[in-house]
């Protein structure tokens, strides 16, 4: 999986138009959370920035484009937060 923190972008049908693995470019999503954005997207719907946690623990915050309907997505692996988080406290 992931160590860091990473960004990718995908088109209204679910494909790679940036990814950090460049391999995975122009191929379609298999991710469960952004699989499910994707139909919410093609059926119309107004999505809201939002953030949640996938099946690996990381954390997704993902953003709709008003222009285009192309879908951000940002992901935080959970212990990056929280070793961010106990830096802070200490």
């Amino acid at each position: 999986g992931q160590e860091a923190s990473y960004a990718c972008l995908l088109d209204t049908s679910g494909n790679y138009i940036y990814h950090p693995d460049a391999s995975l470019i122009g191929t379609k999503t298999t991710e469960p959370v952004l699989l499910d954005v994707v139909a919410r997207v093609q059926s119309g719907e107004e999505i809201a920035p939002a953030v949640t946690l996938d099946e690996n623990d990381n954390y997704v915050a993902y953003s709709v484009s008003s222009m285009n309907n192309w879908i951000l997505p940002i992901y935080i692996p959970r212990s990056e937060i929280k070793r961010t988080h106990l830096r802070t406290i200490v």
